[in-house]
């Protein structure tokens, strides 16, 4: 998890710049997300300097909010992404965050929410593709600390989450997200 205000800023202008396609916001979400260096709260205010900064622009249409990358934005992601960030960190987090990426274009779409019953917490799990359910699960927790703990996980990491469920179910190691 990067911790330095610049190379979290960084890595966010060279995700974008990689991507190089505006994004609806939950879809940029979840590529920074993905990514798992870059803390989620972090985030916003740093994406929201990038904006002010005019290295990444916002713009809305019927009520979805867009992202992207201007072309102020990448000279400095190139410039940067050097200083800032190593190779391996670069390569992981590029793989984590196309992934991501592709498996939302191609339709695949994530949800997670948590609910009370009389005797716990249950964390419900849902991967859909093209709005038909392709892997679903629940998970009962008898306290809301490890309930909150795992919808976080779901939230945060769901193509992890997916990936390392259909590789224990199918017994091809190649699901794992390693």
């Amino acid at each position: 998890m990067l911790s330095n205000i610049n190379e979290i800023k960084v890595m966010i202008l060279y995700l974008f710049s990689s991507i190089d396609e505006e994004m609806e916001k939950s879809i940029a979400d979840g590529v920074v997300s993905a990514t798992e260096m870059v803390n989620m709260l972090d985030y916003v205010g740093i994406l929201d300097e990038l904006v002010l900064l005019e290295l990444i622009y916002k713009r809305e249409k019927d009520g979805t909010v867009f992202f992207g990358i201007t072309e102020n934005g990448r000279e400095v992601a190139l410039e940067a992404e050097k200083l800032y960030l190593m190779k391996s960190e670069r390569e992981k987090a590029i793989k984590a965050a196309l992934r991501y990426y592709e498996a939302v274009k191609t339709g695949v779409r994530y949800y997670t929410d948590m609910e009370q019953t009389e005797s716990g917490f249950t964390v419900h799990y849902k991967v859909t593709l093209n709005g038909k359910p392709v892997l679903e699960t629940n998970a009962f927790f008898d306290n809301r600390e490890a309930a909150i703990n795992a919808r976080n996980n779901c939230e945060t990491r769901p193509q992890v989450i997916s990936n390392n469920m259909m590789a224990v179910l199918t017994g091809d190691i190649g699901f794992m997200d390693l």
